[in-house]
């Protein structure tokens, strides 16, 4: 198993020659007010074979840069700026999605990310689930704080343990009463 390595990024108290110290990351935690796929990948020519990658707080609105990350299993992009979620699409080896705190409405390009394990869509402003209805390996899905009225889609999700509805717009909980598995549901609203 690979060695992980964290590394927190500020961008008040980092040099350009400290990131270029840091070698063999696995693991790459960034917080800084703008970065772009771009920079990263200069900064880190080998972020490529990365297993893991946190990129938050960084006002990313375009992350099709992360199209050639195919590596990439757990994947954070939380508190963001991102609507647009097709480049995701081409990281079907993904196991970990943390997408909360972003302007997500459309998750369509997330249906054939079959591996997924554990998905947070949490505090976006999601309406149709549609497309998880095929993410049959979910164990742990966060869909809180969006604009949901309809779980039918989830309703073959058969391998999920947690799942969070909080403070959504849903008035039926009956799609989920056949996931035996699941051992905690929030539903709060």
């Amino acid at each position: 198993m690979a060695e992980t390595r964290e590394v927190c990024v500020d961008r008040e108290s980092s040099s350009n020659d400290e990131l270029k110290q840091v070698t063999n990351l696995v693991s790459y935690f960034v917080n800084m007010v703008v970065l772009t796929i771009e920079l990263l990948q200069k900064w880190y020519p080998d972020v490529h074979s990365y297993e893991s990658l946190t990129l938050y707080n960084s006002k990313l609105t375009d992350i099709s840069g992360l199209i050639g990350l195919t590596q990439v299993k757990e994947l954070s992009l939380y508190s963001n700026r991102i609507q647009d979620l097709s480049p995701l699409a081409k990281l079907p080896q993904l196991k970990t999605l943390y997408l909360y705190d972003n302007q997500i409405q459309d998750i369509s390009p997330l249906a054939g990310l079959t591996q997924l394990e554990k998905l947070n869509l949490t505090g976006n402003q999601i309406r149709d689930l549609s497309p998880l209805a095929g993410l049959t390996q979910l164990k742990d899905l966060s869909l809180a704080q969006n604009q949901i009225r309809d779980i039918s889609p989830l309703s073959e999700l058969f391998q999920l343990e947690i799942l969070d509805l909080s403070n959504n717009q849903i008035q039926d909980l009956s799609p989920v009463s056949r996931l035996t598995q699941l051992k905690s549901l929030h539903f709060l609203r």
